[in-house]
This record gives C-alpha cells, sequence and structure tokens, in this order.
C-alpha cells in the first residue's frame, strides 16, 4: 500500500482513522508516533510512545507456554509465507532479535528498567530465551 513498513502503514490508517473523528493535527501526530515506536529502530521518547513500545514487546517476557506458543504460531506462519525457515535457525534469530530489543531500557516503569539493564521485564525474558535455546523441534 506505499508504506515502507506495517508501522508505517497502521500509521497511515490511524491518521485516516483520526482525522474522521475529526481530532486535532497535534493529537494524530502522537497517535502515529506512539504507532512508529513499535518500529524496531523505532524511537521512544514520551510516556504514550514507551507504553505502546512495552505493550509490544510485553509477550517476550510472559510465561514460558505463552512465549512459546508465539514462537511456533510465527516460525509456522514464515513457512505459510513461503519462507521456510528450520527450526535452528528460527532459534538463533529470534534470539538476536529479541536480544536487540533487551539492549534497549524502554525507562517507563521499574519493570522495564532498573538502571543495570536487568529490570524484571529482562530477567523474564531472558529466562525465556534460555528454555528456548534448548526447546526441540515442535511436531
Amino acid at each position: 500500500f506505499g508504506c515502507d513498513s506495517k508501522e508505517a502503514y497502521s500509521a497511515e490508517l490511524a491518521m485516516k482513522h483520526t482525522q474522521d473523528l475529526d481530532l486535532g493535527p497535534k493529537y494524530r501526530a502522537k497517535v502515529c508516533a506512539a504507532i512508529m515506536a513499535t518500529k524496531r529502530d523505532g524511537s521512544f521518547v514520551s510516556a504514550e510512545q514507551k507504553v505502546v513500545r512495552a505493550a509490544d514487546l510485553a509477550g517476550l517476557a510472559a510465561s514460558y507456554e505463552t512465549f512459546l506458543l508465539h514462537n511456533v504460531a510465527l516460525w509456522s506462519e514464515q513457512k505459510i509465507l513461503g519462507n521456510p525457515i528450520s527450526w535452528m535457525d528460527w532459534k538463533r534469530q529470534s534470539e538476536e532479535i529479541i536480544s536487540f530489543y533487551l539492549s534497549q531500557e524502554i525507562r517507563l516503569t521499574s519493570y522495564y528498567s532498573n538502571g543495570d539493564g536487568m529490570s524484571a521485564f529482562h530477567q523474564a525474558t531472558k529466562a525465556n530465551l534460555k528454555r528456548l535455546r534448548e526447546e526441540p523441534c515442535p511436531s
């Protein structure tokens, strides 16, 4: 649809929807900036941007069962989309991507930031990654 990412497409849809609601341009820009904060290299400075980014990443620190379920679903989606990848490569790629997100502190609440990079969010996500490394290929 002419957008360079799914986040940009979502922001475009939000801009159109908020315009239909007759919301001011300042509010609409904040909504779009919060959506763009979910992009991998997105900026998340305002409270709204941090909240949306934290919500987008919250599943990484969910129970291991939920974390695994989401990983298997995304891995399966790759096959359906015609981009099959081995389970071992999927796990490696997932760890690389998630490690990137863990290298950033959201600094929203103490759950996401504690000054030394080992907040409760970081600890739970790292524990999930450790278990994922040892997970056999789903049948």
